[in-house]
């Protein structure tokens, strides 16, 4: 009886000494893997960190010729014609004879949208009367 209680006791021993043995296998298979994963990510960040210093240098170097070069002067735009009182009270009469919005843009010389705008004003505050 002793015998056989021994034998398995040793035969769980000998179990349990299988089954880590095969986790332990385990867990260096999977270690290689993260060391090769690993690895293979590093060269990747190598590569796109000698890329971006690639494009910085790039960027630079057009940075310092662009500082070389002498600037460029902006000339002032020619003003555009305002609506001033006058050209108000024209567009105004303008409308009142009937005439169409880009009739008389063109004839006061400013843009339709400005004359729009201001017969839309004008009808609301006819309207607030």
């Amino acid at each position: 009886m002793i015998i056989a209680l021994a034998a398995l006791v040793t035969t769980l021993a000998m179990a349990a000494l299988a089954v880590s043995l095969y986790a332990l296998y385990g867990a260096q298979k999977l270690c290689h893997a993260a060391q090769i994963t690993m690895k293979t990510v590093r060269e990747d960040c190598a590569a796109a960190i000698e890329a971006a210093q690639t494009q910085y240098a790039a960027v630079a170097s057009e940075l310092q010729s662009a500082k070389l070069q002498p600037p460029v002067e902006i000339l002032p735009g020619t003003p555009r014609p305002s609506m001033n009182v006058t050209r108000r009270s024209q567009a105004l009469r303008l409308h009142r004879q009937g005439d169409s919005p880009e009739r008389i843009a063109a004839a006061l010389e400013v843009p339709r949208q400005e004359i729009d705008l201001l017969v839309k004003v004008h009808q609301l505050v006819l309207n607030n009367i």
